[in-house]
């Protein structure tokens, strides 16, 4: 027997994809037919019951996207909302905190779907149009940032709920499997000590602590003699770390020389120093995305070159993309990777607030709110990072990975973790991510 499920048809798009990401992320294989009436609400049905959840945000015949995306439109105040049929407590965005059974009719008031929409689509960061220095969405400004929720995976906890409601439906549905967390490398740079610059910089940054001062002198007289030594060499390493423990991971790597303040790469792909180390990381299982420059955010056209450049260096294609900066604009940006055949992205963070921008642990399918329709490119969350310019100790950003990766685990979700290379330039940086890998389970094999 099918799952009916009823939308309103001026929403038609929008609640197909929310519905179906949904079930994805609680892990419904039931099939289901979806048709369309002219009602605010969807319903359910199945074995004789049904479940009408009313819609909050889609409501309406006759609006769409230039009045459903509009600053008048965004949520005022989290709801909470407590089920019977479920056993933890929602946070909504829509709808009211109300639900009731009367005899084989659910009828649910909190807005699960239009909830769900607003994290998944991002169209908050498309309406609000505060930008910090990097010209990115101001995450101080998002809804999940200043409530306080943007460590919380809400629209997974949404599809626990959906799963719980198919069940008192009548479904029989098997186990959530565990989820699991890949490990990721952005590749900025090969190399610490590039010139005596490098090093005056270093004495700036580090004086009055001469013993620092000291150790840096030293370490750039090392490497000057066998570039081996230079803090930053740190691919050699990784590949044994990863071999020893049996993980697949994924490096990001750059494929811009553009020598500005922001792009300022010190290698390319097709070096002949790195094409070697490009072709380790592959031949030890390892994926290879592309790191495109910090330019290609205003100028398209770049991503393509880069990623051709790339390509032709490692001799394969690559659909796996982040950007520098983690500059991302939303829906312009995902257009411009998909223009450029990339079918997965992992850019999905807020650099300062480890945690769901997208308030989900799990991968999904990016949905264009201005063409709405459901594109191919796929969103894998990027949940925490290791970045030295942030000012954190690498004890604690462990500690942090694996306290954001319990959720991923518990839901069966499947994520992203960051650390740079030049966050392995210390024995103490060093220890914290030997650790990291001891405490987490991360992904064997991916993609």
């Amino acid at each position: 027997m099918d799952l009916d499920i009823r939308v309103p048809g001026y929403a038609k798009p929008e609640l197909v994809y929310t519905i179906e990401t949904l079930m994805n992320m609680a892990f419904v294989e039931e099939n289901h037919i979806f048709s369309t009436h002219d009602f605010p609400r969807v319903e359910i049905q199945f074995g004789g019951k049904v479940i009408c959840f009313h819609q909050s945000f889609f409501m309406g015949e006759g609006k769409g996207p230039e009045e459903w995306y509009s600053s008048d439109r965004l949520p005022s105040a989290p709801i909470l909302f407590k089920s019977d049929i479920f056993k933890d407590q929602l946070l909504l965005l829509y709808g009211e905190s109300v639900d009731e059974i009367e005899d084989n009719k659910y009828i649910v008031k909190a807005d699960i779907f239009g909830s769900a929409f607003f994290m998944l689509s991002r169209w908050e960061e498309f309406v609000v149009k505060d930008r910090d220095q990097h010209g990115r969405f101001d995450a101080e400004k998002a809804f999940s940032v200043t409530n306080g929720f943007i460590r919380r995976p809400v629209v997974n906890e949404y599809a626990m709920y959906l799963r719980s409601c198919l069940e008192w439906l009548g479904l029989q549905l098997s186990p959530i499997p565990g989820g699991q967390i890949t490990l990721s490398f952005d590749i900025d740079y090969i190399y610490k000590w590039k010139s005596l610059r490098n090093l005056f910089g270093a004495w700036k940054r580090n004086f009055p602590h001469l013993q620092q001062c000291w150790s840096d002198s030293k370490s750039y007289l090392k490497s000057r003699s066998d570039k081996n030594y230079d803090p930053y060499y740190q691919i050699p390493y990784l590949l044994q770390s990863l071999a020893k423990k049996g993980i697949k991971a994924v490096f990001f790597i750059k494929a811009e020389n553009y020598q500005t303040a922001e792009d300022n790469a010190d290698y390319l792909p097709g070096d002949p120093s790195m094409r070697p180390l490009l072709g380790e990381i592959l031949s030890a299982g390892h994926q290879i995305g592309l790191h495109p420059s910090y330019a290609s955010f205003e100028r398209a056209e770049l991503i393509a070159q880069e990623k051709k450049l790339l390509e032709v260096a490692i001799n394969q294609k690559i659909a796996l993309v982040r950007n520098h900066f983690l500059r991302v604009q939303l829906p312009k940006t995902y257009q411009e990777y998909l223009n450029a055949g990339f079918t997965v992205d992992s850019s999905a963070m807020y650099t300062r607030y480890p945690g769901f921008r997208n308030g989900t642990c799990s991968s999904f399918r990016f949905f264009d709110f201005m063409k709405r329709e459901e594109t191919a490119l796929t969103v894998v969350p990027l949940v925490a990072m290791m970045y030295e310019d942030l000012g954190n100790e690498a004890e604690h950003v462990k500690e942090d990975m694996v306290q954001l990766s319990n959720p991923v685990h518990q839901i069966g979700g499947d994520a992203m973790i960051l650390w740079h290379n030049s966050d392995l330039d210390t024995l103490q940086k060093k220890q914290a991510f030997e650790d990291l890998l001891d405490k987490i389970s991360v992904h064997k094999d991916r993609f």
